[in-house]
């Protein structure tokens, strides 16, 4: 059994880098220039080229530092990986050549069938994660830190964020929060 332990440590080992290689902001500086761009509301046009330069590509985490420079919070990423398959058992792993192929041989057994094959597989493939609840859950947390109203009520708050700089991810039920309101009505 000692694979997993070393795979274990490599992956403790990746965590701590990704943490600890992270771009840092002051907290100030972060509250005085960056929040309000990402408080800004949706029909504002925001330029977020000043932020891309602190986090040096969308995908990145931000640790942002009280002025003795501990890490108080860190800022979710941009952009974030959608996990299509998680818990989804096989039809949210099927290629999409292969779901519009069943679907086509549904429907010809039964005209409406293929339409509601279809209607099941993009619902289940697209449903928020509980990592997009978790990411929703952090941003309400600093938000409310700030006194801004939280972008994302329906997803709850991440007691342990922004105050401690990790957390271990709540699990919630990803159907408690509505599709749109995490941001993927552009799906």
């Amino acid at each position: 059994m000692e694979a997993p332990d070393k795979i274990a440590q490599a992956m403790d080992q990746i965590e701590k880098w990704e943490f600890e290689d992270a771009p840092r902001i002051p907290e100030q500086i972060f509250v005085a220039r960056y929040l309000p761009i990402f408080a800004a509301k949706a029909d504002t046009p925001v330029d977020i080229s000043p932020w891309l330069e602190v986090c040096r590509h969308g995908m990145l985490w931000v640790n942002v530092t009280d002025s003795a420079g501990n890490v108080i919070f860190r800022v979710p990423p941009l952009y974030r990986g959608i996990d299509v398959t998680a818990g989804l058992g096989d039809i949210g792993k099927m290629p999409m050549g292969e779901v519009l192929a069943n679907a086509e041989l549904k429907e010809r057994v039964y005209p409406t069938s293929g339409a509601h094959y279809m209607s099941a597989h993009f619902e289940n493939r697209f449903k928020p994660t509980s990592q997009a609840v978790e990411l929703a859950r952090i941003w309400n947390g600093i938000f409310t830190r700030y006194g801004y109203e939280a972008p994302y009520p329906e997803a709850g708050f991440n007691a342990e964020s922004p105050t401690q700089a990790t957390s271990a991810p709540a699990e919630a039920p990803a159907e408690a929060v509505p599709l749109a309101s995490l941001g993927f009505s552009d799906i």
